[in-house]
């Protein structure tokens, strides 16, 4: 065991030595910044539990001018990852039984907030989008009927300036494709900063 943790010390040390002292510095910072997020929970964590989705709520949300599921009160992810949390599991339950009956398909979008990278918030939300997609195929709903796209913090419903509206900017939401005006023409932006 100590011989292994000489190898991995002299690994990162000579990283280190490679990678050279300011850009060691910068992601040790990094490191440290991830750390602390990772160590602190959200302040909207307090009110720990999605609501409850119900069938109505969902029909109603397609049958209405905008004809989009904001799934972002329904479904919560771990902090700061594309995992959603046990919690939600239910909700999707409900959203796919209604999606079976219905046979559209439908953009699964991701959002954040405008906390972190553009780069991050891009990646972020698209894998949130993805396992949502992931989770509903599970469930029965077909792969061809879901396309995931994520626009990072690049279409925020509110302005990211209080820790309530940047919980609100967090959101996968559901559009028919025969339907969407697609009103945040920056996915093509977004896929760029991903990739």
């Amino acid at each position: 065991m100590m011989k292994l943790l000489g190898y991995v010390c002299l690994i990162l040390t000579l990283g280190l030595v490679f990678v050279g002292p300011a850009a060691a510095d910068e992601s040790w910072e990094e490191f440290l910044q991830m750390k602390r997020r990772a160590e602190l929970p959200p302040p909207w964590m307090k009110d720990d539990r999605p609501q409850v989705l119900t069938a109505d709520k969902v029909m109603s949300a397609l049958t209405s001018a905008r004809r989009e599921i904001n799934l972002g009160p329904y479904i919560y992810f771990e902090y700061g990852v594309p995992v959603i949390r046990r919690e939600s599991l239910r909700n999707l339950d409900t959203l796919a039984r209604v999606l079976k009956d219905l046979k559209e398909e439908f953009y699964v979008d991701g959002h954040c907030c405008s906390i972190g990278s553009d780069h991050n918030n891009c990646r972020l939300s698209w894998a949130r989008a993805r396992e949502v997609i992931y989770e509903l195929e599970d469930r029965g709903i077909g792969r061809r009927r879901l396309t995931p796209r994520g626009y990072g913090k690049r279409c925020p419903l509110f302005q990211n300036d209080s820790e309530e509206n940047r919980r609100m900017n967090r959101r996968v939401v559901l559009v028919p494709v025969n339907s969407d005006p697609n009103p945040c023409q920056r996915e093509e932006e977004c896929r760029r900063s991903r990739d």
